[in-house]
């Protein structure tokens, strides 16, 4: 919010996992060649339709939705743009199973210089620990 009381809001970019072109392009290791997109549907039905007189025979959803957050590299107390990762499901209007949606939060920042020099110090000195208690 805003001095003056107004709210701000801010578009997230989204990661759909199941984007096609002619293959399944954000489905690489590399992400950076990943494709955001702007909008993103929960269900849909209308794909199914073949003609204006059928009804769905599929539903597609967003089976599995992850809200990533990652730190920035130099500042742990700055974030980078944080985006929405989809990945979706369809299932036959016929049946009357329940379906699972997964959500979730995922925060990822690397940790400072001083604890990966702890981490040496306590790997090295358990290293050295062990040496003595065989050498005994």
């Amino acid at each position: 919010a805003t001095s003056n009381k107004e709210e701000c809001l801010y578009p997230i970019p989204i990661l759909n996992k199941d984007l096609m072109s002619t293959t399944k392009v954000n489905q690489r290791k590399s992400s950076s060649t990943d494709i955001f997109v702007r909008r993103f549907i929960l269900v849909d039905t209308q794909s199914s339709i073949s003609d204006t007189s059928t009804s769905p025979t599929l539903v597609r959803y967003a089976s599995r939705i992850i809200l990533k957050i990652k730190g920035e590299k130099g500042n742990p107390s700055e974030i980078r743009t944080p985006y929405l990762e989809l990945s979706y499901k369809q299932v036959d209007t016929f049946r009357r199973d329940s379906i699972r949606i997964h959500f979730s939060v995922e925060y990822a920042e690397r940790p400072p210089r001083f604890r990966k020099l702890l981490r040496g110090f306590f790997a090295a000195g358990l290293g050295l620990c062990l040496l003595l208690f065989f050498w005994q």
